[in-house]
């Protein structure tokens, strides 16, 4: 059975007041499969050459240009990356930090500048 939650505003007793593990924490077992799947991972890359990928990728991206969604998917996934969800408040925050930072567009890039009109579009 686990135990009960601590109170809001407390850590437990292996935490300090900030929330960070105190010295001689006992941690956690780590991931006891770590091993095993670094040897499978091996396994894998050993079985499937380098050319041999290149053709598989080839075959997604033609799959991909011909309208398949789902290899385009793949495709894009391994070469760059996930998409990352970003939600409208960190946008306006982030935008609201470059303000703070940056003042005022005038202030470091002048009004004379010839794509000074398009930044502001």
């Amino acid at each position: 059975m686990r135990d009960p939650p601590f109170p809001n505003g407390s850590n437990g007793p292996e935490h300090g007041p900030d929330g960070r593990f105190l010295p001689g924490n006992r941690g956690g077992p780590g991931n006891p499969q770590c091993v095993q799947v670094a040897k499978l991972r091996q396994a894998a890359m050993n079985a499937v050459p380098v050319e041999r990928l290149e053709r598989i990728f080839d075959a997604l991206a033609t799959r991909a240009e011909n309208g398949d969604v789902k290899a385009a998917k793949v495709v894009l996934a391994y070469t760059i990356g996930k998409p990352v969800d970003v939600t409208t408040n960190e946008r306006r925050e982030e935008s609201e930090a470059f303000a703070t930072r940056f003042g005022r567009l005038e202030d470091f890039l002048p009004p004379s500048a010839p794509f000074h009109g398009q930044l502001l579009e």
